[in-house]
């Protein structure tokens, strides 16, 4: 079954078809920006400076055998990036035909976005097929290069070529510069994100991020309170005149085998018993 028609057959909300679309673009945004990013290093070679033959460049086997394998490890990553663009912009314009269904306040950015992204339909089933390609063009590494823009259209040969960095002037599939396909994605991505909020402000974000953070950190039990000192229990100061009578208590035998007393108030630090 075709993927397009069983996503587009399934009930979905506005908001997971927004979500799913911003996921796909975002990760074609950073799937161009690693395309653009992809160069040819230059390779160190001595030219020759005789007035016959100036400019040429003097090569052994094994240093032309080499080139060309760097070349064409270079060129093997470029299609591989260029084609996981190509299939993130697939699934996007599956979720922005969904959404423009849903949202009429999107059908017109919707629209302009399916429209300029066409050349996108049939771009996966000619990378699956390149007989024609490599049937028209005598040497299928040079062909590609020429056709993304990359090259000279004068280069005729492998060795002729010193260094490479595509940027953003890369043609996708022969024909839509990946500026401009960027452009039009962040603009779409814009579009979706005022109406959703799909992405939250730096100051929402550094909040949440701190919300989040103070849950994760544990912190150490408070040490529990000293406890408080045990009353201690003391006497009140005692005056000569009954200092005088315990004197005599204790000598008067009708006290004898008695135990001693005070007449006094004994308190518990200040208050009284």
């Amino acid at each position: 079954m075709d993927m397009n028609a069983l996503l587009l057959g399934r009930s979905w909300s506005k908001d997971a078809c927004a979500h799913a679309l911003a996921d796909h673009i975002d990760e074609a945004l950073a799937l161009a920006e690693q395309l653009a990013g992809t160069a040819l290093g230059k390779w160190r070679h001595r030219v020759t400076n005789d007035a016959e033959h100036s400019g040429r460049v003097e090569m052994s086997g094994d240093d032309l055998a080499d080139r060309f394998s760097e070349i064409r490890e270079f060129i093997s990553r470029l299609r591989s990036l260029e084609l996981a663009v190509t299939t993130r912009i697939t699934r996007a314009r599956v979720w922005a035909e969904r959404l423009r269904r849903y949202d009429p306040r999107l059908e017109r950015i919707a629209g302009q976005f399916l429209g300029g992204t066409h050349a996108f339909v049939d771009a996966g089933a000619a990378a699956a097929d390149t007989t024609n390609s490599d049937f028209a063009t005598a040497d299928p590494s040079l062909a590609y290069l020429r056709s993304r823009g990359l090259i000279d259209p004068h280069v005729t040969g492998l060795d002729q070529i010193d260094e490479i960095t595509p940027g953003y002037r890369f043609e996708l599939w022969g024909g839509v510069p990946l500026f401009d396909v960027a452009e039009l994605l962040h603009t779409f991505l814009s579009a979706a994100d005022v109406h959703y909020t799909l992405y939250l402000p730096d100051n929402e974000s550094a909040s949440e991020a701190a919300t989040a953070d103070s849950f994760s950190v544990t912190s150490a039990p408070a040490a529990p309170a000293a406890p408080a000192a045990l009353p201690v229990w003391q006497a009140d100061p005692v005056s000569p005149e009954e200092e005088e009578g315990l004197k005599q208590s204790e000598t008067d035998p009708a006290n004898a085998g008695s135990s001693p007393s005070r007449s006094g108030n004994f308190s518990c630090d200040g208050f009284a018993a």
